[in-house]
């Protein structure tokens, strides 16, 4: 079942629900953290994935036990190195997909690891940081260090959104993790998700169900320009998010419904 903003819980109980989520997920940030900051000296970047990835397990375990959602995963997670392009609507796949996508490397603005404890970890995790005001220097890094990860092996989380699309939002998508595939030669994988409908930025609460995460076929990027791949992942996208999201449904109905009223006075 897919609950839209108009049903979001407003009861005692779940706000209770998100009061302890909260709880949790603070105190599991600090903690987490820490292990990393102290590890770091220690563990060469691949063992330190294993830490984010078993952060990611037990927030979304804990989010499961305070607030009753869940997920389930359509499609098969890739073999070996890719660019993983996602929907992005809300900061749960940011958490989640450490533990889908391992070993992960993840695009980052550079104002997120100059948040004290949990900034400076995330940092030690190596991601590669832009400065989005400087948007020819972005797009340069991301292909230097995104194709030095991806030849490593590790795969390269990027949202081409650029910030977080509320479900039945339309959306234009970055050229950089396109690029990115093309100069490199490795796949991308389009991944569509509907979490934004249970994770809504405007409520404390969450809505109990279960959250659907599609995951694409690998898109080879040799044979096709970076139009041509925008516009597949894309089609793909919106296609995907209109068979699982009810809120996608209800905007292209209203969006179609003006054009049928057009179609029946000209008939």
């Amino acid at each position: 079942m897919h609950l839209t903003a108009d049903d979001h819980p407003h009861s005692i109980k779940a706000y209770l629900g998100a009061v302890f989520f909260y709880i949790g997920f603070i105190l599991s940030v600090f903690i987490y953290s820490c292990v990393v900051l102290l590890a770091s000296p220690f563990l060469p970047i691949k063992s330190r994935f294993p830490i984010m990835a078993h952060w990611a397990v037990f927030i979304t375990a804990w989010l499961r036990i305070t607030c009753g959602v869940t997920y389930k995963i359509m499609g098969h997670i890739p073999k070996g190195p890719a660019v993983i392009l996602s929907k992005h609507q809300s900061q749960w796949e940011t958490f989640y997909f450490q533990a889908l996508f391992p070993p992960q490397i993840t695009v980052l603005k550079h104002s997120l690891i100059q948040i004290p404890i949990f900034g400076w970890a995330l940092n030690k995790m190596e991601p590669i940081v832009i400065d989005r005001s400087q948007r020819s220097t972005a797009l340069q890094q991301i292909i230097d260090q995104g194709t030095k990860r991806l030849k490593e092996g590790c795969r390269i989380l990027i949202f081409p959104e650029g910030t977080r699309i509320r479900s039945g939002k339309n959306s234009t998508l970055s050229r950089g993790g396109f690029v990115l595939a093309k100069e490199s030669g490795f796949p991308i994988v389009p991944v569509a998700h509907n979490a934004g409908e249970f994770w809504h930025p405007d409520y404390l609460t969450k809505k109990p169900g279960e959250i659907t995460i599609v995951i694409g076929e690998p898109i080879e990027t040799q044979s096709r320009s970076i139009e041509e791949l925008m516009e597949a992942v894309r089609e793909w996208m919106q296609n995907k998010m209109y068979e699982i999201s009810t809120v996608e449904k209800q905007a292209q109905s209203k969006i179609q419904l003006p054009e049928v009223i057009t179609m029946n006075k000209n008939y």
